[in-house]
């Protein structure tokens, strides 16, 4: 499996989680009034809406799905530094410190990501990723 296909398979686990435990996402008073249940009472966190008496269930599973995502990413560690360094555009503004930032969530460190640079570029040269 790749990084696109791991990430895909987490997103889709995230789903279930989010349809069976009634959570949704609203970022106006108009989306919320229009998704909301009555007589529901509801926790917000980041647009992230969800039933007050789910959401310790809901953070539980999201938190085992991060852990799992998490591991199975780590077997690809030099896959997902590229991965993140072609998703944050490095090679184009030249600057790879969006991906190391993101990349240190995961234990990466900077030297890493540097001793992966050239390879990365050399790979958006010769295939023109600019």
């Amino acid at each position: 499996m790749n990084i696109r296909e791991i990430k895909q398979k987490y997103d889709a686990e995230r789903s279930q989680v989010f349809d069976k435990y009634g959570v949704f996402f609203a970022f106006s008073d108009k989306q919320f009034l229009e998704k909301r249940k009555p007589d529901v009472a509801y926790m917000i966190h980041n647009g992230m809406v969800c039933p007050k008496e789910n959401f310790a269930a809901v953070a539980e599973e999201l938190g085992d799905i991060v852990e799992r995502q998490t591991a199975e990413l780590l077997q690809h560690r030099k896959e997902l530094i590229h991965y993140e360094l072609a998703n944050y555009e490095c090679q184009i503004v030249m600057d790879m410190r969006e991906a190391v930032d993101v990349l240190a969530y995961y234990g990466i460190t900077e030297e890493e990501v540097r001793a992966e640079w050239p390879e990365f570029m050399k790979n958006c040269i010769d295939n023109d990723y600019f």
